[in-house]
């Protein structure tokens, strides 16, 4: 009965996601649709500092200073965004329009913008102390990078590898971390192929792994863990934008079946951010 009511709960958070309810934040309002191509946003974010016309391909974009005012856009912004969170200078590649693929990876989201700012403009913060000097970290679902290019420029030492589904995610991705060589790399992982997350285990073996607003979509959740399991890894840091409670508590529960205990938790860093480390039981 308990399996049937948490089958049952997941399906309505999936039917409350592509209702598109309408969506606060950041001072702009933003059509969700999970899972989805595009999401239209109909005003630019506040606090965000590039040029690009903003209605991003998917429902976060970065948020740094208060330059830009809002103001109504197209359904696609007619031009790349450039973006800059403390040194490091970035960019997207929201505006260009691929039918053949989910384009959700090529906007800067929120949860990886905010470990950003904790990383590089907070002057101690605890999140920093979960990254150990010379790590290695894979990201999961890296987009273009935002978090990860934040882990190699606090440590000089750190190794990134960057992994989604996305090839042209990828390719922005490196062209933002190019500054750092040949300490960051990156590798197609699609969510789900366990003998693939095996593959770039062994290959990069990993001492922790990052992800960034990974866990809002419930379809991506069993995928998500099963890679997670063939990573075999012991350190799992996870950044998430809580959108959907009951959703986001789900997420948590099935990483703690899947043997990773919470180890540490700063609940609402700002925009409703909400920072996670865990350890495997079992490593």
């Amino acid at each position: 009965m308990a399996h049937m009511e948490s089958i049952y709960k997941r399906e309505q958070a999936a039917e409350l996601c592509k209702r598109g309810d309408l969506l606060a934040s950041r001072g702009f309002h933003e059509e969700v649709n999970f899972p989805t191509k595009k999401r239209a946003v109909t005003s630019v974010p506040h606090g965000c500092s590039c040029t690009a016309t903003h209605t991003l391909a998917l429902s976060k974009c970065c948020s740094l200073d208060d330059r830009c005012t809002p103001r109504m856009a197209a359904t696609v912004p007619h031009r790349s965004s450039r973006f800059s969170i403390g040194p490091l200078e970035l960019e997207t590649t929201a505006g260009e329009q691929d039918d053949s693929e989910d384009t959700s990876g090529r906007a800067a989201w929120t949860a990886g913008c905010k470990l950003a700012e904790l990383m590089l403009l907070e002057d101690k913060h605890v999140v920093r102390e979960w990254f150990a000097p010379g790590a290695r970290v894979l990201e999961l679902g890296a987009g273009c990078g935002v978090a990860g290019c934040a882990v190699a420029a606090r440590d000089p030492a750190a190794h990134v590898l960057f992994t989604d589904s996305s090839i042209a995610c990828l390719d922005t991705a490196q062209r933002n971390a190019a500054r750092f060589g040949a300490r960051c790399s990156t590798a197609v992982l699609k969510w789900g192929d366990a003998d693939a997350a095996s593959r770039v285990a062994e290959t990069f073996r990993p001492t922790l792994v990052l992800g960034t607003d990974i866990g809002y979509d419930p379809s991506s959740h069993e995928p998500l863990i099963k890679t997670l399991a063939a990573l075999r890894i012991s350190k799992l840091v996870l950044v998430e934008q809580v959108r959907y409670r009951d959703v986001f508590g789900w997420f948590v529960d099935e990483l703690e079946r899947a043997g990773f205990a919470l180890a540490g938790r700063v609940d609402d860093v700002g925009e409703r951010v909400c920072c996670l480390r865990f350890v495997h039981m079992n490593s």
